[in-house]
């Protein structure tokens, strides 16, 4: 009796300091002006880029077999001026981001979105929460402390809606999930000009380190099933870091990495079965978005798909922003039919 009171204890307790989103719901931040509608027939630039927090590719940190964990606050903001005048050149109607910090002790409580935005002249943009505790007791020789991580959308024409849905959680002992991410959708919608259906974009970013236990299949799912929701006039395109190889692509190749790689099939070919892969030579070198700490580009885990009236024009992974971060952008020219 004393034993199942102690572990009703503790749940509560975890409970009380546990980041729990619904499973369904508006996006925790939208701001924009009105948005300015998209006209038949025209194109927009697309960017999907996962940011590692402003954090360059100086450090190899903890979770990727290495020590760091905190970046010196000046060296943040200076690979934020960098990326936001990256963003700026790339000129994206859009863009999905990934590992945005909005208040991370890691990176000196920096709010990283609003320099972001305001450098591609966002009139509008939305952030759901992935990763949220007052204080992260790990890794143990420097724990994290404060974590705020979001992905976000910006959009140069406003956004007329925006919510989260949320994903399943990593398959891990129970104190872990407390404290561990929260991945979701992000999802949001611009109007079209005599249509009924907006454009709806999703941005997501899965889990990292499953290694194989059905996490990422059963992520795939629940994004299958809302893209399978959808009315097949409606054009829209999800974007962001998958986590996953492209299908046909051989772990085995990647050497010590091939481990994180290890879901058999490749969950990525239900999502391939109901979408266009914006990429059309996805196993290309050339379409590598991945950069190992110390090492080159070699291997493709971020995507873009495309369903509905949606026409892709181009589709380039960017290679001049190497030292901005772990990522490449992949910046997609897409027109709404």
């Amino acid at each position: 009796m004393i034993r199942d009171a102690l572990r009703s204890l503790g749940r509560r307790a975890l409970a009380r300091v546990e980041h729990q989103p619904p499973p369904e719901g508006p996006a925790d931040e939208l701001r924009s002006a009105p948005p300015r509608p998209i006209q038949p027939g025209e194109a927009l630039t697309v960017v999907s880029w996962n940011l590692q927090f402003a954090a360059g590719t100086r450090h190899h940190f903890f979770y990727d077999g290495g020590r760091a964990v905190f970046v010196p606050p000046d060296e943040v903001r200076a690979v934020l001026r960098a990326q936001s005048e990256a963003l700026k050149a790339m000129a994206p109607d859009l863009a999905l981001l990934q590992e945005v910090d909005r208040g991370a002790d890691r990176t000196g409580r920096i709010d990283q979105l609003p320099p972001l935005a305001e450098a591609m002249g966002a009139t509008g943009a939305a952030s759901a929460v992935i990763h949220r505790a007052l204080y992260v007791p790990t890794p143990s020789h420097r724990p994290m402390g404060r974590v705020e991580l979001h992905q976000a959308t910006c959009s140069t024409r406003g956004l007329a809606r925006a919510g989260r849905t949320a994903l399943p959680l990593m398959r891990e002992a129970r104190w872990r999930q407390v404290f561990n991410l929260k991945r979701a959708l992000l999802w949001a919608e611009l109007p079209i000009v005599g249509r009924a259906r907006p454009l709806w974009v999703g941005n997501v970013h899965l889990s990292a380190f499953s290694r194989g236990d059905g996490t990422l299949q059963a992520q795939v799912e629940r994004l299958c099933g809302v893209l399978q929701a959808l009315p097949p006039d409606q054009p829209w395109i999800l974007a962001g870091d998958f986590n996953l190889l492209p299908v046909g692509d051989d772990p085995k190749r990647l050497g010590e990495h091939a481990a994180e790689y290890t879901d058999d099939p490749n969950p990525l070919a239900a999502l391939t079965a109901l979408a266009r892969e914006a990429f059309p030579a996805p196993l290309a070198p050339e379409s590598r978005t991945y950069i190992p700490f110390g090492g080159a580009a070699d291997r493709k885990i971020d995507h873009v798909f495309t369903g509905g009236p949606v026409d892709v024009l181009s589709a380039e992974v960017q290679t001049r922003y190497d030292r901005l971060s772990d990522h490449r952008p992949l910046v997609v020219r897409v027109r709404i039919q």
